[in-house]
Parts: C-alpha cells; structure tokens; sequence
C-alpha cells in the first residue's frame, strides 16, 4: 500500500490576522513583509514582535506528522465507526489492520508555499498517534468545503483508509551487558492529557479535582468552583492531573476568556501535592504571554506554560499537578503534556 500523507495538518476556523505563536508573536513567515531586529516591518502584522530565527516558536505543537512503520504483533478485524460531524455517515463492519502509521506532535515554520497561507491562531497541543489502516463498505460522505492555514478548498471523498488512536510512548529500557557487568536505564515516560472537551465553550463539562484543590477553591473563590465552559462569576476552575512522579517538566496549554464580573484581577495558581498541596506557579492572567497586558475583554485566548524543576517526593507511580483558574474567567479546555 502507498503511504497516503507525509504529514496531517490541523486547522481551526480562520479568526482573523496572521499567526501568532503562544507568546503573542508573529512567526517569521507571517510578517509577510520582513523580520526586523525582532519586529515585522509591512504587511498585516506590521509592528507585531517576531522571531528573526527559523526555530519552531515553543508550542503548542498543533500538527501532527506521520511515519510509515514496521510493528510487531499486527492486529486485524472489524469495528463500527460513528463521526461526530453529522456530515459524515457512520460506517459499519469496517476491516481494519495494523498499525502502519507513528504520528506525532510537530510545530511549522519557514513556510514556503504558493498562494500565501492565510495564516490561523494556535490550536490546541496534538498528542501521539497509532494509525491504522481501514476498509469501510460504502456510502461515502457528500462533498465538503473545508479551510486551513493554506486555503479554502472543496473535495469529494474517496474511501476511507486510516484510523488514528491516541497513543503514548512507554519507557525506553536499554541493557549494556558486558562480559562482567550488566546496567539497566528507564527513562520516564512520555504523555498528554486533555480535560475538558475542545468546544469552544459549548458545556458545562465537569472537571476533576482532588479533594485538598477542591477545599482550596472553596477557600479561594466565594461560590467555590465551576466546570469547564462555565461563564458564571466568582467561581474557580480546577482541575488534577494524574503524572508519573518521575516527570519534573510539564506543558499547561488552556483556552480561556473573560466570563463577566471583573477579571481583570484573577490569578493562574499550580500546585503539586506533596503530599500537602504546595503552590509552585502564580500570576495574574493578564500578565501571561497571550493576554496583551489586560484581562477584561479579551478574545478566547490559548494560553501555553512550560513549567520545569518539578520534584514530586512521593515513590508511587502517579502523583498530583493541580490547577486553580480565578473566578470570573471561563475555561473550555486544558492539556497537559510531559515531559
């Protein structure tokens, strides 16, 4: 079977603007003019911050690129799958084998392409993938129009081939075996997870939270807390994630706006649990990258941190990252990724 992609590319509805990375600056390529000494100098993004380097900007890695492989065992069978777009047709009894694809997270830059891309906000950070390949009796979905980064096209189908499944790289072990000697590395794992569903802002959903962050949010906020997409006031959203112990760097990515009230003065609190909760990050939301110094009446707004030197104590596999969103600002998702 031929490869059928290089490289998926995720797109989101076109907002307006050229593409700024999480950090609220312009990608060299989307000054559509030049890169000055850090500042865009013609074009849409005039005067807009941007990077004279060709580095990827650092997150969110919101495409994915995939690799043809090898695996062994191979699976084979059948499954039903059923779209959330109504736009495509449920599909039955498909046969499906493998995997034959590795997809991974991956950032763009020094775009090269003709006509122009138009250029999108960041979405949110992509995960592992394991593809497979699939064979689906007929009808195949009417055809559609679709836009991304690189245009606006219209197609019809052809039947469907892959079907991705979230996947997460376990621990590498390695062996150096010597006619005397014998060491033996493991290396922490690797992983993403997403609370809260990628919406913008249809809900609520709930979060989850331990019980020592939900008794802080009901001394922090005076309604206590709320879930995702929630757009009432005075509430916080909170929200546990469960990481290997090992891990002492993570990525917060979150999508968030004002929800009313006065959010001009809400914090972003993090927090491990120690066993005790024990604050390691806070600062106004209208200081992070992103907010533009103000936090009143912003656009939804995708907001990325890398936090490092985390050192949980705990011996067990699975401990505590927490986090507290103050109170008049709604939420429609987060993810967390490591390292």
């Amino acid at each position: 079977m031929r490869p059928v992609f290089a490289a998926l590319l995720t797109g989101f509805a076109f907002v307006g603007g050229l593409a700024t990375s999480a950090s609220g600056q312009a990608l060299p390529s989307d000054c559509t003019g030049s890169c000055q000494a850090g500042v865009c100098h013609g074009g849409l993004n005039t005067g807009l911050a941007c990077r004279a380097d060709s580095d990827c900007p650092p997150g969110p890695f919101d495409h994915i690129k995939c690799y043809r492989i090898h695996a062994k065992p191979l699976i084979s069978g059948l499954l039903d799958l059923t779209p959330l777009q109504t736009q495509l047709p449920k599909e039955s009894n498909c046969k499906v084998k493998g995997p034959t694809y590795f997809c991974g997270p991956v950032c763009k830059d020094n775009v090269q392409v003709q006509p122009p891309p138009l250029g999108f906000r960041p979405g949110p950070q992509e995960g592992d993938h394991l593809c497979y390949a699939i064979h689906c009796p007929k009808p195949l979905p009417q055809p559609l129009m679709a836009e991304d980064q690189f245009g606006t096209f219209t197609f019809s189908f052809a039947k469907a081939s892959l079907v991705c499944t979230p996947a997460i790289k376990l621990p590498t072990t390695t062996t150096t075996t010597t006619t005397t000697t014998s060491t033996t590395t493991t290396t922490c794992p690797q992983g993403m997870v997403t609370a809260g569903d990628v919406d913008d802002y249809v809900g609520p959903e709930p979060t989850s939270a331990s019980p020592a962050l939900q008794t802080q949010a009901a001394n922090t906020c005076s309604q206590g807390s709320k879930g995702f997409d929630d757009l009432t006031t005075n509430r916080c959203v909170v929200q546990t994630f469960q990481v290997p112990c090992c891990v002492s760097t993570v990525t917060l990515t979150f999508v968030a706006k004002p929800a009313g009230g006065d959010p001009t003065n809400d914090d972003l609190v993090l927090y491990i649990e120690n066993p005790n909760l024990t604050p390691i990050f806070s600062s106004r939301i209208s200081a992070l990258g992103g907010a533009g110094g103000s936090w009143n009446t912003n656009p939804s707004t995708t907001f990325v941190l890398g936090i490092s030197g985390l050192n949980f104590m705990s011996q067990s596999d699975a401990c505590n990252f927490d986090v507290l969103i103050e109170d008049d600002t709604a939420v429609d998702y987060m993810t967390l990724s490591y390292p």
